[in-house]
């Protein structure tokens, strides 16, 4: 059998049919660990029960009738569990490697009040969501021809509508399932063919009996699972929309109150303690009774997934409030949602835009500036070089008159370079008042 993990299972040590005298008889419960040791040993030995006078604060106990109960099921729990008159200690505290548990179980093991347990978490393994609202539709048999078996995708009933006399939620959890394919044939794989036939239904994929196989080789595949709406009235002894309260409790409200804050426009998830792919989560906005629906049109904005989960895609101003979660009929969390604006965001993007435009205009002075210097460079060179010209003029008309000449022609040249010197003087005076100005 499988159990999932956290829950409760039951070992009968007896027929149906038994004798009072059978049922009473001295009886002993042991069990094959499928955890090595340090060895690679695996050990069988007695299973220890507890020690409380209370029964129901024991996780493992003994009915009257030896029937071994465990409650809040662990993956320690995982194994071969052997039911046995006290006096025969044959199976006590043998080690085994796992080629002798092949062999051991593959001999057709003669033992009455053999059972194999598997805890199973389905939370940590992978599944596909095949309910109405997913592209991805449920999948058929895969025959391994080779292996005489076939993997298929076992559905769970269908867990109860989250509400009544409203619109509510259901969903069923397929699980992935090997069986044998032709029972005219054996499988031919020994260990194989005994593991498959402990049970007309197969063996879960995740199994621990599986383990040494590989995914390849089995063709194995992950876990499904569906939801789809439902809407059922409510019995006449029940008050309409009962599981849900109309008001919130104000017992120990606050210590399940979480402030939520998410940006407008921004993705949020509030996740629900306790929720998972077996439980019934209903999600309550505000005080109003009415549960959230899943939304019948596409893209989905707001919606919860699988696992119970509540999704805001886009938040907007009006996404604020008060959520709450139940399972059954206890409240496991509340939020507090608020949708603000980012002003960080718009600061940043203003402040971004301030300086990508007070640097263009930079760029754009230093290239102003630098035209404008280089054409008052050319001018002040133009200008001087004139000077310059100038000033070679006088210097060579001073020379000419220092000159002593003995013939009139020689005085009015000397009365005309000192003209000429005047003229350059002005001209020389009127370019340097420029080239100041400059």
């Amino acid at each position: 059998m499988f159990v999932e993990k956290n829950s409760e299972f039951k070992l009968p040590c007896h027929p149906c049919n038994a004798t009072a005298e059978d049922r009473f008889r001295s009886m002993q419960w042991v069990k094959l660990d499928y955890s090595a040791n340090a060895d690679g040993l695996y050990y069988i030995h007695e299973v220890v029960t507890g020690m409380d006078s209370d029964a129901k604060k024991n996780r493992v106990s003994l009915t009257l009738d030896h029937t071994l109960v465990v409650k809040n099921t662990i993956k320690a729990d995982m194994g071969n569990y052997f039911c046995k008159p006290s006096e025969q200690n044959s199976f006590i505290n043998r080690h085994m490697t796992w080629n002798d548990i092949q062999t051991f179980i593959g001999n057709d093991l003669d033992v009455f009040y053999f059972y194999h347990v598997d805890v199973i978490d389905l939370n940590e393994y992978d599944y596909i969501d095949v309910s109405y609202t997913s592209a991805v539709s449920p999948r058929g048999p895969k025959q391994v021809p080779a292996l005489n078996i076939e993997v298929i995708t076992q559905w769970q009933p269908w867990s109860a509508c989250t509400v009544c006399d409203v619109e509510g939620t259901r969903k069923r959890i397929g699980l992935c399932t090997v069986r044998r394919y032709d029972k005219r044939y054996n499988i031919p794989d020994n260990y194989l063919h005994h593991v498959l036939s402990f049970g007309e239904d197969g063996l879960p994929c995740q199994s621990e009996l599986l383990s040494e196989y590989s995914e390849e080789k089995l063709q194995l595949r992950p876990n499904e699972i569906q939801m789809d709406r439902c809407h059922v009235p409510c019995p006449a002894s029940r008050r309409k929309r009962e599981d849900l309260p109309t008001e919130l409790p104000t017992t120990d409200y606050k210590k399940k109150v979480k402030k939520k804050k998410v940006n407008l426009g921004g993705y949020l998830i509030l996740f629900c303690p306790g929720g998972g792919l077996r439980k019934n989560v209903v999600w309550q906005n505000g005080t109003s009774s009415t549960p959230m629906k899943i939304p019948k049109k596409s893209p989905i904005r707001v919606s919860i997934d699988i696992l119970g989960n509540l999704h805001f895609a886009s938040a907007e101003f009006g996404d604020k409030g008060d959520y709450s979660c139940w399972i059954g009929k206890k409240r496991k969390q509340t939020y507090v949602v608020n949708v603000v604006i980012d002003n960080f965001a718009e600061v940043f993007e203003w402040a971004k835009y301030v300086g990508i435009s007070f640097a263009a205009d930079l760029v754009v002075f230093i290239v102003l500036v630098a035209l404008k210097s280089c054409t008052g460079i050319g001018r002040r060179r133009q200008v001087k070089n004139s000077a310059d010209d100038i000033q070679n003029r006088i210097a060579k008309l001073r020379r000419g008159k220092n000159e002593k000449k003995s013939d009139n022609a020689g005085l009015q040249g000397v009365k005309a370079n000192d003209e000429q010197l005047q003229a350059h003087k002005k001209k020389l005076q009127a370019l340097r008042a420029k080239l100041t100005k400059k």
